[in-house]
C-alpha cells in the first residue's frame, strides 16, 4: 500500500494521519491543494511555505496541486484528477485518505471524482463522534490555532484562539466540535507526530471575505524563525 493524505494542515488532517498510523498504515505523503496566485489554501489562507514546513516536520513527502484563480468546478476536478494520476505514475500511489467525518455529499463527490482511477479511498474518521475526536486531538497533546471562522455562527473573536478545551467549551450550541460544516478551520503546529514544532506567529491582521449569506474571518499566520 502506498498511502497519501489529502492534506489541509488542520486538525482533521492530523487526526487522519494519526488514525492511519495507529492502524499500522504508514502515510508516505501529503497532497495539498493551493490556490493561485496567492499560493495559499483557499479555505483558511495558510501560505504554501508553512504547509511545506508542516509536512516536513511530519516526515511526509509533499505534492502541491495548484488551482488557477477563478477555476470552475469542472476545472478543479480535472486538475485534482491530474494530480492524483501524477502520484500514481511517479509515486506508486494506491490509496488516498481523507479526513471527512459525516458530510455524505462531500464523500460522494470525492468518490465520484476518482471512481475510474486505480486508487482506493480511505476515510478513517468516518462516522466517529466529533466531540470525542476533538477531545482526542487535545488529549494527545497536539497543538493548533483556529485560523479562520465562518460568521454565522461564529464571529471574529474566535479567530486566533488555541484549539483547546476552553475553545470547545465556548462554542455556541449547534457548532460542530470539529468544525465539520466549515464553522472554523485550524492549523496544527506541534504534537506527537512532529519531529519538531513548526515555528509560527499570529499577527493582529484579520482578513474578512464577504459572501452573500456569510463572512469568513482569517488571521494572518507567518513563519517564525
Amino acid at each position: 500500500m502506498k498511502i497519501w493524505l489529502s492534506f489541509s494542515g488542520g486538525k482533521d488532517s492530523i487526526l487522519t494521519l494519526d488514525a492511519l498510523n495507529s492502524q499500522g498504515l504508514p502515510v508516505e505523503g501529503a497532497l495539498v491543494t493551493i490556490s493561485l496566485p496567492y499560493r495559499r489554501i483557499t479555505m483558511h489562507g495558510i501560505q504554501e511555505e508553512l504547509l511545506l514546513r508542516q509536512t516536513q516536520a511530519l516526515g511526509l513527502k509533499s505534492h502541491f496541486h495548484y488551482i488557477p484563480e477563478g477555476a470552475s468546478n469542472e476545472e478543479y476536478v480535472q486538475s485534482y484528477r491530474d494530480a492524483v494520476q501524477q502520484l500514481i505514475a511517479e509515486e506508486g500511489l494506491t490509496h488516498l485518505a481523507f479526513g471527512d467525518i459525516f458530510l455524505e455529499d462531500l464523500r460522494q463527490f470525492r468518490e465520484q471524482m476518482l471512481s475510474d482511477l486505480p486508487v482506493s479511498l480511505l476515510f478513517p474518521l468516518w462516522g466517529l463522534d466529533t466531540r470525542q475526536l476533538a477531545e482526542l486531538f487535545i488529549n494527545k497533546g497536539f497543538r493548533a490555532y483556529v485560523v479562520a471562522v465562518m460568521e454565522p455562527p461564529l464571529d471574529k473573536t474566535y479567530v486566533g484562539k488555541p484549539f483547546n478545551k476552553d475553545f470547545l467549551n465556548q462554542l455556541p450550541d449547534g457548532v460542530d466540535p470539529c468544525g465539520e460544516r466549515g464553522e472554523f478551520h485550524s492549523f496544527v503546529y506541534d504534537g506527537i507526530l512532529f519531529n519538531k514544532p513548526v515555528s509560527i506567529r499570529l499577527t493582529d491582521t484579520i482578513k474578512t471575505v464577504e459572501y452573500p449569506t456569510s463572512k469568513v474571518h482569517m488571521v494572518e499566520v507567518l513563519p517564525s524563525g
